[in-house]
């Protein structure tokens, strides 16, 4: 049975019915990110409508930053007003998964972002500037891939990489929101 799901989001479907993310965690799916970003509108119209506080919001993606650097995962496109971007960063040296980080502005990098982890490129757009623009706190959380990203050829995954990004996104979902109270 197909399901038209990608891996990685099957892995986060199955973290969410294993009760292994925290309550006060929202998951939604959304498409159309390459033209209008209209899925990332609708999320933002439900939120509102519904008067859901967003303490910080994870964009999950794919990104060919990382992948030489041989990156479990990628934080990218910082869009945090408050201490949530420390917080982040922090979770994220404490993990046994390489990483690395790709700023909005390669001109404004955090002073806490160690040096090392940084590549300075400028991040690709993506549903994060969108909930910037609407004064979200936010970022992407994103699994390197190699190869072309909106070819039908589709792209390589080191094989490690699934259960890492999944692992680290649970971990820091986990961490972020047992100390911050708040919907991601």
């Amino acid at each position: 049975v197909r399901d038209g799901m990608k891996p990685v989001q099957r892995r986060i479907l199955y973290s969410m019915i294993e009760n292994s993310l925290p309550d006060n965690v929202l998951i939604a799916f959304t498409g159309d990110e390459e033209r209008r970003s209209a899925g990332a509108q609708q999320v933002f119209r439900f939120l509102e409508k519904n008067a859901v506080r967003i303490r910080h919001l994870f964009v999950l993606d794919v990104t060919d930053m990382g992948w030489d650097e041989g990156a479990d995962f990628t934080i990218e496109n910082n869009f945090w007003h408050d201490n949530s971007g420390r917080r982040i960063i922090e979770l994220a040296e404490q993990m046994p998964y390489p990483w690395r980080f790709v700023p909005s502005d390669c001109d404004d990098v955090p002073y806490y972002v160690p040096r090392v982890s940084v590549i300075n490129e400028e991040a690709e757009e993506d549903e994060s500037w969108l909930y910037d623009e609407l004064n979200v706190n936010c970022c992407s959380f994103c699994l390197p891939v190699k190869g072309e990203m909106h070819s039908d050829r589709g792209v390589l995954v080191r094989e490690t990489a699934f259960q890492n990004y999944t692992s680290a996104l649970r971990e820091i979902l986990c961490s972020f929101y047992n100390t911050n109270h708040g919907i991601s």
